[in-house]
């Protein structure tokens, strides 16, 4: 794989700087010319200073500083920017992606910190923002973590209000093979062999044209995390963009290991439901009543999941 010297990949950290390590020398394997930044959300647990001490003498990485004239940091493989607060997904995302821009890099990758590139041709992703003017961001083919199975997150239809009960707990009885053959590309179109545009991609890998992205106002920070790849969609498509998927390009995606490891399952669920009324008042244009009516079976489980974990404390 090539990343040549107009992308810049932005990797969000909080905590788990092993699975970031990891990211990083998986990129590293693929590629010698392409500049990392990694932002930490105050994770408070020396993350940064791990990371430098695993790459030291391989890698040319600095510490970004605010106050430093910011071309004093081109031509550095890794930048590592502290956040002094944890805002979230967006938020933290946004400070790198700005950097990134400031820097004068062309196409922004914003990645996971739980993938790992094999065979990541960024090129043809780089390619489809090339080829299509109305292109915001492009997203490659997803596998899990064996490598075979297909995580089909990576290319999907905008959700239906009907949809945000069937991917809920209560709603899972109702996937019915049309259900899912409607809502994953690739369940319709397993063979489709070119980049295609579709609603969503998943926001573990994307990859997007710096000015476009700038244009635009890049993540909304409305939300702390969860549905930012469906707010940028929105936001894309109110300015005449579109999301592509090239499945030409793979990356295996391991999983939220991140909150899965620090047990924050109270956190996500309440997370992924105030993210849910955001996104649906603010950029679907919902009441806020209407709203709460599509999110019920979001908000009945996370109250009887916070019940149960009540009742086993005592």
């Amino acid at each position: 794989m090539n990343i040549d010297k107009d992308t810049a990949v932005v990797i969000l950290n909080y905590r788990n700087y092993t699975d970031t390590i990891n990211c990083i020398e998986s990129v590293l394997r693929e590629s010698q010319s392409c500049c990392m930044i990694v932002v930490d959300n105050n994770s408070n647990n020396g993350s940064l200073d791990e990371i430098a001490a695993h790459f030291q003498g391989r890698v040319n990485y600095s510490y970004y500083q605010p106050s430093t004239d910011v071309s004093s940091y081109r031509g550095q493989e890794l930048l590592l920017v502290q956040n002094m607060e944890n805002g979230g997904y967006a938020k933290g995302n946004n400070v790198g992606l700005r950097l990134a821009y400031s820097l004068g890099f062309k196409y922004l990758m914003v990645l996971n910190n739980d993938t790992i590139f094999k065979d990541t041709k960024v090129s043809l992703l780089t390619s489809v923002l090339e080829e299509n003017p109305d292109a915001l961001c492009v997203g490659p083919l997803l596998y899990k973590e064996d490598g075979e199975t297909i995580d089909f997150n990576c290319a999907k239809r905008r959700a239906t209000y009907w949809d945000f009960f069937v991917l809920s707990y209560f709603g899972q009885w109702f996937k019915s093979k049309r259900w899912i053959k409607n809502y994953y590309y690739l369940k319709a179109n397993p063979t489709v062999g070119e980049a295609i545009a579709v609603d969503l991609i998943s926001g573990s890998c994307m990859v997007f044209h710096s000015d476009r992205l700038h244009r635009i106002g890049y993540f909304d920070e409305g939300t702390f995390l969860y549905y930012e790849e469906d707010i940028m969609a929105e936001k894309g498509r109110r300015a005449g963009f579109r999301f592509y998927f090239q499945p030409k390009t793979q990356l295996i995606h391991l999983g939220a290991k991140t909150m899965k490891n620090h047990s924050h399952s109270a956190i996500t669920l309440k997370s992924s439901y105030n993210s849910a009324i955001y996104y649906l008042t603010v950029w679907r244009g919902l009441s806020p009543v209407k709203a709460r009516f599509v999110c019920f079976s979001k908000y009945l489980f996370m109250k009887l999941y916070l019940l149960k974990r009540k009742i086993v404390k005592r």
